[in-house]
């Protein structure tokens, strides 16, 4: 009994070191030429050969005809349309356009300057270019513009102030303080502004009106300005009056004006011009009627 139990013991310790002790490749792995378990890697391998590539010319295949029917600019358009919807569902659209500050300006004018209208897109919106439209406007001295979410548009203008009316080639046009044009349109309304006449004229005005402004009252009197020569000043009344102001010393000349229309009270009588261009020297004009007396009186003296 004790010698068939070692022979068997034998026979299974043999019979390991056969499947253990497989001859080797000189790699150093197990030889597969016989055993049908060593079949599986060997078709893996041939599928992985041929597979591989058609797998990789499928790919490229189908990114290449995914370029040819979307290109990059149509990706980004349907990035953006996608957005857009969901802003306008978001309910980030224009609802209310607030002016403030509005009084000559038409108000067709600022919509269509503002370029924004109901349903509208209120990042559609950009303030600084509105802003540049809108202060492009003759009435516009400045403005703001912006957006509050989710759906109002708010635009704040300073208008400009209306000084005079430019008188030029038979055209007239509304211009203020500093010379600059307001409108030609729908002057009915400004007929009592002073008329300034000349191609530098609303380029000077607002230094001319500076000086005048020594005499409040006198001002206010102002009818027209013409300039001259594009170097002083001729200035009508409302009375019918003219002065003749001089190049240099505008200052001067019109306190002595007002010192004489106050001690003299000249616009109470028959006088038609004063040249105030020769420093030191006066120059009264009188109207056909007291012109006429006058020399009738020397007649009889």
């Amino acid at each position: 009994m004790p010698e068939m139990t070692s022979t068997r013991s034998d026979m299974a310790l043999q019979g390991a070191a056969k499947i253990s002790c497989a001859p080797r490749l000189p790699s150093g792995r197990p030889s597969n030429r016989r055993g049908r378990g060593f079949r599986a890697p060997a078709m893996w391998k041939l599928a992985r050969i041929v597979l591989l590539p058609l797998v990789l010319a499928a790919i490229a295949s189908g990114s290449y005809w995914m370029l040819r029917s979307y290109t990059l600019e149509d990706l980004i358009a349907n990035v953006e349309r996608v957005s857009r919807n969901l802003m306008q569902s978001s309910g980030l659209t224009v609802s209310e356009i607030i002016v403030t500050g509005r009084r000559n300006t038409q108000q067709s004018d600022i919509a269509m300057a503002l370029a924004a209208s109901s349903g509208d897109l209120l990042f559609d919106v950009t303030p600084q270019s509105a802003r540049e439209r809108i202060e492009a406007l003759g009435w516009i001295r400045s403005a703001t513009v912006r957006r509050q979410f989710p759906d109002t548009v708010l635009v704040n203008i300073v208008e400009r102030r209306p000084f005079a009316l430019w008188q030029r080639d038979g055209r007239v046009t509304l211009i203020d303080r500093e010379g600059q044009v307001i409108s030609s349109k729908d002057l009915a309304g400004f007929g009592g502004l002073p008329v300034i006449v000349g191609e530098d004229a609303p380029q000077h005005v607002g230094a001319l009106v500076s000086v005048l402004a020594r005499k409040p009252t006198l001002l206010a009197k102002l009818d027209a300005a013409t300039r001259v020569s594009g170097r002083r000043w001729d200035i009508r009344l409302r009375s019918g009056m003219d002065i003749r102001l001089p190049q240099h010393g505008v200052a001067e000349a019109w306190d002595l004006l007002a010192s004489l229309i106050t001690d003299h009270r000249l616009l109470e009588r028959d006088v038609i011009a004063i040249d105030l261009r020769v420093k030191d020297r006066l120059a009264i004009r009188l109207g056909p009627a007291s012109a006429a007396t006058r020399r009738g009186e020397g007649r009889n003296t």
